[in-house]
């Protein structure tokens, strides 16, 4: 009786446990999962893009100033409108009217008149000189005044050009034909030459040909060369592209919120007046291009030497790191990055030389060969896996 009772009871707690595991295994535990994932090495194409911003302005643009301080009297002209070279911009007012002009006017012609005087004079003492009547001190004095007197009408006929031209500069005359693209400042403004120095306006030549100012941040401006292909894109203009190439490359350095950037100009067609100055874009530049070749992801140069040495333990593998000597030569060599692969049951980490990349692939240059199967990635078992191993001898394979 009480061995039909343990058998019994052997039997229930046996069928117990197989239905226990039976539900764990159909709706508790997790997939039969690989401690480690290969592939041969995938061939693609690869893109190195550099994104920056920035804003376009006219090809031929010129900012218009003044050479006289003073208050902005009077605009002429509006933004938009075209201009001819020698037209009236703006006036300048700087509180002294004409009266310099009429104060060295006066001045030149007074000396004129001693100079007018001076010439007969001069004339008449050489002859009395010559003649003997008058004695050499004389017609020296007489030398000097005549002599000063020329000097005199030079230095105001100078005094009265310059009075001149500074009354002519406070005319603002356009220097170019063109169209006005830019009005900054206003009637009544104080116009100062001082740092910055006002702008009045700003003329185009021709706003059918506009160019980018592209800011390069510093750590990608050793990839930048002129000639490269640029993709620009316009916010007010979504989905068209633009397309051109790089120019110029300022060495001229923009400090911006502690970074640093330099300018490429990138010119931009605007025959079909597109574009307006002061427009932001954006612009993707092609550094390199790459067409079918040998790439490995980015995440595969991260993957931990110590898990790889776990999972060949536990899957009885052989493990073969770089030595320490070998990873020196590598560095040397420009072998800089490594890559582990799987061949005849063995880990094998192997130095690559990377060339272009496009954040999320490297193009490999050299340490791989297509037939070589790359581990791509690795699962480390989590605890509860671990405890049905023991108990049922399943679990990750």
């Amino acid at each position: 009786m009480n061995m039909t009772r343990i058998v019994v009871r052997l039997l229930f707690f046996t069928l117990l446990a197989g239905l226990f595991y039976i539900v764990y295994t159909l709706f508790i535990a997790k997939p039969e999962q690989r401690l480690y994932t290969v592939q041969k090495v995938s061939r693609r194409s690869i893109r190195h893009v550099i994104k920056a911003s920035g804003a376009i302005e006219a090809e031929e643009s010129m900012k218009i100033g003044s050479l006289v301080s003073g208050i902005l009297e009077k605009m002429y002209v509006e933004e938009n409108e075209f201009v001819k070279k020698g037209q009236l911009l703006a006036t300048i007012d700087d509180g002294k009217r004409d009266n310099e002009v009429k104060a060295a006017k006066a001045s030149l012609e007074l000396s004129q008149a001693k100079l007018n005087y001076q010439i007969p004079h001069y004339k008449r003492q050489a002859a009395l000189h010559d003649a003997h009547f008058i004695s050499d001190d004389e017609f020296e004095q007489s030398t000097r005044d005549y002599e000063t007197a020329k000097s005199d009408v030079a230095l105001n006929q100078a005094k009265y050009d310059q009075a001149v031209l500074t009354f002519n500069n406070k005319r603002i005359i356009a220097p170019v034909d063109g169209i006005v693209v830019g009005k900054p400042s206003n009637e009544g403004e104080t116009v100062t030459l001082y740092a910055p120095p006002t702008v009045i306006y700003t003329i185009a030549r021709d706003i059918r040909k506009m160019e980018g100012k592209i800011e390069i941040d510093e750590s990608n401006i050793s990839h930048v060369k002129k000639g490269m292909d640029v993709s620009m894109t316009f916010e007010t203009y979504l989905g068209d592209v633009f397309s051109s190439k790089i120019t110029d490359l300022s060495n001229n350095p923009i400090e911006k919120g502690g970074t640093v950037s330099y300018n490429a100009t990138v010119p931009i067609d605007n025959s079909k007046l597109l574009f307006k100055p002061g427009m932001t874009v954006d612009a993707e530049i092609v550094v390199a291009q790459r067409e079918n070749v040998l790439a490995v992801q980015a995440q595969q140069f991260a993957i931990s030497p110590k898990t790889i040495e776990m999972i060949a333990a536990m899957k009885k593998l052989g493990y073969k790191p770089l030595s320490d000597e070998d990873r020196k030569v590598c560095y040397k060599k420009g072998l800089c990055k490594t890559i582990w692969i799987e061949k005849e049951k063995v880990f094998i980490e192997k130095p690559v030389k990377v060339g272009v990349s496009d954040g999320a692939f490297f193009e490999v240059l050299e340490g791989l060969d297509a037939n070589d199967l790359v581990v791509i990635d690795t699962i480390e078992e989590n605890a509860t896996e671990k405890f049905f191993k023991k108990m049922f001898k399943t679990g990750l394979q």
